[in-house]
């Protein structure tokens, strides 16, 4: 719209005047332009919509004359250029890295596992290491330990599988991401995607129903809020 009443406006405009439909041009050419650097080194992967009205503007510029021309493959080329020279990680690369089994200190599983469980702690926190001693016990679920500090020696686990590359940020950055701020959270992975359980009396509830009795109990996404035997991340309760 912006484009077709600039037309009808100043269609007759004058020698030396501002060329405002030239102008709109160029920027509908550079944000044309990000699109394409975008989809070309980011994504890695082409929006056919997106692409037509790349074509659209393109021969919207080359219609407007010579020097329109020559200015909008400046524009263009400048934007791909700026794209080309900036570093960016591959998604796939960023999901690897940042995922629980990276941030997971050791695994423990016994025969043949029903599922995968993910246990996000804190070394001050009681009420984790009371889940911890539930889960030390043999059972029907493959039980991952993340710790969101660095004193490991806090928490004994036996039989535990290290982790060599264990990265404790990553544990921290998935609670930042839901919002949470208390520990213990137990991830749990499932047909449904990821369940999200907060709390020693839950988590301990879950475990016994989920992997001592085989029950099935796989269910959405949530985040369970209610306070049942938690630690904040900030705070040292360990006198609790």
């Amino acid at each position: 719209q912006a484009l077709f009443w600039s037309l009808r406006l100043f269609r007759q405009q004058t020698r030396g005047r501002v060329d405002v439909p030239g102008l709109l041009l160029l920027v509908g050419l550079a944000v044309e332009g990000v699109l394409l650097a975008y989809q070309l080194f980011v994504a890695r992967a082409f929006c056919g919509y997106c692409l037509v009205v790349l074509v659209l503007v393109v021969v919207l510029n080359a219609m407007h004359g010579r020097r329109q021309q020559l200015t909008g493959a400046a524009v263009l080329g400048a934007v791909m250029l700026a794209f080309s020279l900036l570093t960016f990680m591959p998604a796939r690369v960023f999901s690897q890295y940042y995922s629980l089994q990276s941030g997971s200190y050791g695994v423990k599983s016994c025969t043949a596992p029903s599922r995968e469980i993910y246990l996000i702690v804190s070394s001050k926190c009681p009420h984790c290491k009371k889940v911890i001693r539930a889960l030390s016990e043999c059972n029907s679920c493959k039980f991952y330990l993340n710790p969101v500090d660095g004193k490991i020696s806090r928490l004994q686990v036996e039989g535990l599988e290290l982790n060599p590359s264990f990265s404790q940020e990553i544990n921290r950055l998935m609670l930042a991401m839901l919002g949470i701020r208390e520990v213990p959270v137990l991830v749990v992975k499932n047909s449904a995607g990821y369940s999200f359980i907060k709390g020693e009396e839950k988590i301990l509830n879950y475990v016994r129903d989920a992997c001592f009795n085989r029950q099935p109990t796989d269910q959405s996404m949530s985040v369970l809020t209610e306070d049942s035997g938690e630690c904040t991340l900030e705070s040292d309760c360990d006198g609790q």
